[in-house]
C-alpha cells in the first residue's frame, strides 16, 4: 500500500493492529531478556539512574531522556564490557604484573564513565521529540561546571564510541512503548 493512501489518523489504531503491535513488543522482549549479559544487573545501580536524571533535571530535559539515556547506558556498557573482557589481553595487564586483565579493563573505564553517562544523555537528548538538544558547546560548559574538563572532540569520540558499540540501534522497546501501547487500546476501548 503506498504510503500516501495510508492515512491513519493520530489515535484512530485499529485493534488488530494494537494487538500486532503488542505481541511483536511481548515476542522482542522475550529475546531480548533470553541474551541478557550475566553482568547485566552489576549496571542497575540506582546512583547511576540518579546522576542521569539529576543531569537531565539541571539541563531541563524531559524526564523521558533520562530513562531512555539509562538504558542506553546498560546497553552499551554490557556490550562494551564484554567486548573488553573477551579481548586479547591489554598492555597495562601483561603477565609479570600482578594486576588482572579486568582490574586493568575497570581502571579504564573509571576515567572514560563519567563522559560515557553523559554522552548517553546527549544522545538520549538528541532522540526526544520533546526536549531540546543538548549541543556539545552546552555539554562542555555543563561538564567543565561539574569539574570534568573535556573537550568538543573527546564528547564526539565518546557518542561515537556509543554509537558504534550500539552498533547505531538507539532504539528499542522499553517499558515506555509498551505503556504508550496499552494507553491506545485503554483509549480505544473507553471510546466504544
Amino acid at each position: 500500500m503506498a504510503l500516501s493512501s495510508f492515512r491513519c489518523k493520530f489515535r484512530e489504531t485499529s485493534v488488530d493492529l494494537l494487538t500486532d503491535v503488542l505481541i511483536d513488543l511481548n515476542n522482542r522482549n522475550k529475546d531480548q531478556l533470553n541474551s541478557v549479559s550475566t553482568c547485566n544487573h552489576n549496571l542497575r545501580d540506582k546512583r547511576v539512574t540518579e546522576y542521569i536524571l539529576l543531569i537531565t533535571e539541571e539541563l531541563r530535559l524531559d524526564p523521558l531522556v533520562g530513562y531512555h539515556a539509562v538504558e542506553l547506558l546498560q546497553r552499551f556498557m554490557v556490550k562494551h564490557l564484554t567486548d573488553l573482557l573477551t579481548s586479547h589481553t591489554p598492555q597495562d595487564a601483561a603477565a609479570d604484573r600482578p594486576t588482572r586483565h579486568e582490574d586493568a579493563i575497570f581502571d579504564e573505564i573509571k576515567e572514560k564513565f563519567p563522559i560515557i553517562v553523559f554522552s548517553c544523555v546527549q544522545l538520549a537528548s538528541k532522540l526526544s521529540l520533546h526536549s531540546h538538544i543538548i549541543t556539545n558547546s552546552t555539554a562542555v560548559h555543563f561538564l567543565h561546571s561539574v569539574g570534568l574538563s573535556v573537550s568538543k572532540q573527546t564528547l564526539f569520540e565518546s557518542e561515537m564510541m556509543i554509537l558504534k558499540g550500539l552498533e547505531f540501534r538507539l532504539n528499542s522497546p522499553n517499558p515506555l512503548t509498551y505503556v504508550e501501547s496499552l494507553l491506545e487500546v485503554l483509549e480505544r476501548s473507553l471510546r466504544q
